[in-house]
């Protein structure tokens, strides 16, 4: 049983199909504590919304009582994502009549296609110049929607919110404490069930993200619709030739390889939109890997089709590279198949009371 005064925050990676929770111990060498994956009704959370919080309490309430969990008094840390964050790197210049707050307000209000009252805002200056002398400073604007739909379910189940992140950061900070820091550009792909994530990082430091409205529900629907089954049929066929349980047949291998090629045609041209356009804040410096994460990046043919294109190695995280696992409470099979999917959650884990939210 997990103990009521436990200092380390309850990681909850809220997506669209599942919860991820994930609880690290330990100090500088993390261990894993407590993981899982709570599956979700369809349609509860969209993008990045929670539609129906009572639903999502009552998932998490029934996996608590089930795993001996005791909730009461829990401190949380969350993520929020899709629609729900607003992420901007922006560059300031030194202005001795204003403070970096108000010109990073200032800043967002100009980027950001939203009502600042519809929103909480907060900035994170990197702590870098670029070559003109100015502050790189990252905005963030969460909508309150998403952060009250976040409180609700938090609170329904008598937890309380510790830490409020963004999923991009989340990952970020879990590929860097897994892989440490690179000289040239690194690219995070985030494929969900209702979205792909490209996320680019650079010596530690977030650059750019774009969401593409394709992720597995895409592949899914397609093959759905053209064998002519419900959705729950077409999952299965999804998973199992992606798994090599079962070899596809022609329908399947073709509609897998259209949509494949219509994702990494989408995860190309946002490489190329970043890389060649004015907002690059590393100009010059090469794309050189890429990094697939997510329960949707294991879909037959995609990794081969996006390396292809993209002519970098990719590959697929592992976001327990450098944490410690128990093997006998967390197969190394299990972990090796789906281990890709709690790269968020993950990412979470590794924050700490007190961090800048």
């Amino acid at each position: 049983m997990i103990e009521l005064f436990s200092r380390s925050l309850l990681a909850l990676d809220i997506g669209s199909s599942s919860i991820k929770l994930i609880e690290l111990s330990g100090g500088r060498q993390k261990k894993v504590r407590a993981m899982a994956n709570i599956s979700l009704p369809a349609g509860v959370v969209q993008n990045g919304v929670i539609k129906d919080p009572a639903a999502v309490q009552e998932q998490m309430r029934e996996f608590f009582k089930a795993n001996r969990i005791l909730a009461f008094g829990r401190r949380v840390c969350v993520t929020l994502s899709g629609n729900a964050v607003l992420i901007k790197r922006v560059s300031l210049a030194p202005d001795k009549d204003k403070e970096l707050a108000e010109q990073a307000y200032y800043a967002a209000e100009q980027h950001f296609q939203h009502s600042m009252n519809d929103l909480e805002f907060d900035f994170y200056n990197i702590g870098s110049l670029n070559e003109r002398g100015e502050s790189n400073v990252i905005l963030v604007g969460a909508k309150r929607e998403a952060i009250d739909g976040l409180i609700e379910i938090v609170h329904g189940n008598r937890m309380k919110i510790g830490v409020v992140e963004a999923d991009v950061f989340a990952l970020s900070n879990m590929f860097e404490h897994n892989y440490g820091t690179s000289e040239t550009i690194m690219v995070l792909i985030n494929v969900g069930a209702s979205c792909t994530q490209v996320t680019l990082v650079w010596r530690g430091e977030y650059l750019y993200t774009r969401e593409i409205a394709i992720g597995g529900n895409e592949y899914t629907r397609r093959l759905a619709e053209a064998m002519a089954v419900d959705a729950a049929a077409a999952e299965a066929a999804k998973i199992a030739v992606s798994t090599f349980s079962q070899d596809p047949s022609e329908v399947i291998s073709r509609l897998l390889s259209e949509t494949n090629d219509q994702l990494v045609s989408e995860i190309q041209t946002t490489i190329s939109y970043y890389l060649q356009g004015t907002d690059n804040a590393a100009p010059g410096v090469p794309f050189t890997n890429a990094f697939l994460a997510g329960g949707a990046c294991r879909v037959l043919g995609f990794e081969a089709a996006l390396a292809a294109t993209l002519q970098v190695p990719v590959g697929i995280l592992n976001p327990f590279q450098n944490i410690q696992v128990n093997h006998r409470k967390f197969p190394a099979d299990e972990l090796a198949i789906d281990g890709q999917k709690y790269g968020v959650a993950v990412g979470l884990g590794l924050r700490n009371m007190g961090d800048k939210t």
